[in-house]
């Protein structure tokens, strides 16, 4: 997709493409206690997205505490464009690389001036109990049925603010993952 500012394609209802299934669990909601502690223990939850063959959209799944269950899905208009629209112009044309992230929010006019905080408001440097983290951090290459570890790079926005901290191919039980934080 040409602009960042087309209003297609985004992770919620507020843009074009995204179709929310789920009355209960949607993209930007607070998924409730148990809370993580800074210092103490950590709760987390799972993300997964699938490509369903049939129809060519790809649907996330989300598991707070519980069983977990399929919230939306990315219709396959977005990657393969509708009848008679040239391939050119969608995403499955032009996506090169898949990216984890962290974000906040701010309401402020200019959000360069936000200080809200990522997770307990620590940098990626204060690790495990202190820093926001995501781990087990799998893609599945194109033409292939295998996930595989992440193996990219990270950037943080406002480096002064923010920052990261990547582990990719760790050998452990998390595989490929990242602190971050700050604020």
């Amino acid at each position: 997709m040409a602009d960042d500012d087309d209003n297609i394609g985004g992770y919620n209802s507020d843009v074009d493409g995204w179709v929310q299934v789920s009355s209960s669990i949607y993209p930007g909601i607070g998924l409730g206690a148990p809370y993580s502690s800074q210092g103490g223990a950590q709760n987390g939850f799972s993300i997964r997205y699938l490509l369903d063959y049939d129809e060519n959209n790809w649907w996330l799944w989300v598991q707070g505490g519980g069983q977990g269950e399929w919230i939306g899905y990315y219709p396959a208009w977005l990657f393969f464009g509708a009848p008679g629209e040239s391939l050119f112009s969608t995403l499955g044309a032009v996506a090169e690389w898949v990216g984890f992230w962290g974000e906040v929010y701010s309401a402020l006019p200019n959000p360069n001036q936000s200080t809200t905080q990522m997770g307990s408001g620590h940098k990626a440097e204060a690790g495990w109990t202190h820093a926001c983290f995501q781990k087990n951090l799998l893609i599945q290459p194109a033409g292939s049925n295998t996930l595989v570890n992440q193996n990219g790079s990270a950037s943080a926005e406002d480096p002064k603010k923010y920052d990261i901290q990547t582990h990719m191919n760790s050998g452990g039980s998390w595989g490929s993952y990242f602190y971050a934080g700050g604020s």
